[in-house]
């Protein structure tokens, strides 16, 4: 756990196994070229604004998969 300058409180959580990490990378780079952000600008350099993120998955972004139509997430 941590918090930011801005207030954000976050949390780290590392996966058990190699076949997690794959998915979520999988699921978090297919899903950040299909949804369009608010801003217009790529999800990747959105969240590196600040500072670069490299070996982190973002959370938020996977969590709009459960969200999605059944025939989207097929």
């Amino acid at each position: 756990m941590y918090s930011t300058i801005n207030g954000g409180i976050n949390a780290l959580c590392p996966f058990e196994n190699r076949e997690n990490v794959d998915f979520f990378t999988h699921l978090e780079m297919y899903l950040s070229k299909w949804l369009q952000s608010l801003s217009g600008r790529d999800h990747m350099n959105y969240r590196s604004y600040y500072s670069p993120c490299k070996g982190v998955i973002d959370g938020d972004l996977c969590e709009v998969f459960i969200k999605l139509p059944y025939d989207e997430q097929t």
